[in-house]
């Protein structure tokens, strides 16, 4: 599947204008917001090179310092979408951790509401994570 990149050069009035390079300096659309952009681009190529739009994908990048000089947006930009990765990763691993002493502590006779309060979950979540494990639906408060 043929790839592309869409550059998204800054505003034009209400819109934001993108640029596909490989299509040359002529080749450029207009999208109403950005998360439109890959659509808009998509489409401008498909419509230029005569192809499926569902056999194109697109890459967006953007070049935005120009809405604020001297701020150094994209590095921003990516500095905030790095931090989320690291938070969903840090999230993924907390829960795995959280579950298995969860589990450690049912087995060892600990009631559900107290495993809650030592790993951080709710009571429900403590609850249904030792009944998943034991294969009971016990009850305890």
């Amino acid at each position: 599947m043929p790839r592309y990149q869409a550059h998204v050069t800054g505003r034009e009035g209400r819109w934001w204008a993108v640029w596909i390079p490989a299509l040359g300096d002529a080749a450029r659309t207009q999208a109403k917001r950005l998360g439109d952009v890959a659509t808009e681009a998509r489409d401008y190529v498909a419509v230029t090179l005569d192809l499926s739009p569902a056999a194109i994908d697109i890459d967006v990048t953007f070049t935005l310092d120009n809405l604020a000089p001297g701020r150094d947006i994209n590095a921003r930009i990516q500095r905030i979408r790095d931090t989320r990765e690291q938070i969903a990763a840090l999230q993924t691993m907390l829960l795995t951790e959280s579950a298995e002493l969860a589990v450690e502590f049912d087995r060892a006779g600990i009631p559900s509401r107290d495993i809650a309060t030592l790993v951080g979950l709710a009571c429900h979540a403590g609850s249904a994570v030792g009944r998943s494990e034991r294969g009971d639906s016990r009850q305890d408060t």
